[in-house]
């Protein structure tokens, strides 16, 4: 006796597939909320501490030609164990509502408020997120957008707009959003001018954030540490108003340093180095040097507008 089936009208079809659609998404929300509380609650490892070539007038002691090499074979396999995600409209808007509920975390949870999605921003967060997944149309699409050209998604990104607009946030927001996703391959790590200048106070050199050949740990519970990763410098500009000395080296000199190895880990590995800033592009042509200005046009040009959201 055969077996009878029932056929959907094309109606309750749609309502079907819509209600799998919601329920998937609920339950990537869930996981994703999840993922990020684990990581805010995990335990800290105590980091480790070796012997660092000294850094000694912008150069390391220590030949590092063997250590990029292995670091340019650790990157592309990081890459091959990173998740891959369907490039879709679909994919695109659950993830835009993951990466919004990463933000209403780490705002509610630092300044007890919540993550604002408008017209704003949307294109700049639509762009990061098909950055981070390496999806090449969607890129292409908001790149044109928001900057006239198509981009390129090998070359980092530099966040250019007025104080308060959002930049350090979104790219705050889009590091957890790589660990929550396990976009290993576009992981990155925040940091700043001020942050620097404390890491060549304490060491005499910059070596946490650049080579990293001390192999010190990058991220407390990162399985994949001990070796430099993709970084974001916030608030490029700002050493050039300080009038903090270390032994006798400004910290304009010490960010100067730091984008140059940041500019050879990106040459020799692709490993990239994020920036925010409220400077224009007249600004850095004007206030760097030009050995410095030349490393800058490897970059993505992203101006955000709008008045501050502070």
């Amino acid at each position: 006796m055969e077996r009878e089936t029932k056929t959907l009208q094309p109606s309750e079809l749609s309502r079907k597939l819509a209600e799998d659609r919601e329920r998937e998404l609920n339950q990537r929300l869930h996981k994703a909320k999840q993922a990020l509380l684990g990581m805010q609650t995990a335990k800290p490892k105590e980091p480790v501490r070796e012997e660092v070539p000294r850094f000694r007038g912008g150069r390391y002691s220590k030949p590092i030609e063997t250590a990029l090499k292995a670091l340019g074979e650790e990157q592309t396999a990081e890459g091959m164990r990173s998740r891959k995600y369907e490039e879709t409209t679909a994919e695109l808007e659950t993830q835009e509502k993951i990466f919004c509920d990463v933000g209403d975390i780490l705002l509610g949870k630092s300044e007890g408020r919540t993550f604002i999605l408008d017209n704003r921003n949307r294109p700049t967060i639509r762009l990061l997120i098909a950055y981070l997944n390496r999806w090449k149309s969607i890129f292409t699409t908001y790149s044109t957008q928001l900057t006239g050209t198509e981009g390129d998604l090998f070359q980092p990104l530099m966040l250019m707009g007025e104080k308060g607009v959002g930049k350090t946030l979104l790219m705050q927001v889009a590091a957890k959003f790589c660990d929550v996703m396990k976009l290993h391959g576009s992981d990155f790590i925040n940091t700043s001018s001020s942050e620097l200048l404390n890491c060549m106070r304490v060491n005499g050199n910059l070596d946490y954030f650049t080579y990293n050949t001390g192999k010190t740990q990058m991220k407390a519970g990162n399985p994949y540490t001990a070796k430099p990763w993709n970084v974001c410098l916030h608030d490029l500009g700002i050493e050039l108003d300080a009038k903090q000395n270390i032994f006798g080296t400004s910290m304009n000199a010490v960010v100067a340093d730091f984008l140059m190895a940041r500019y050879e880990l990106y040459q020799n590995c692709g490993l990239m180095c994020h920036i925010t800033t409220n400077l224009s592009m007249s600004d850095i042509y004007a206030k760097y040097p030009p050995r410095v200005v030349e490393r800058f046009k490897q970059y993505n040009y992203i101006i955000m507008q709008g008045e501050s959201r502070r």
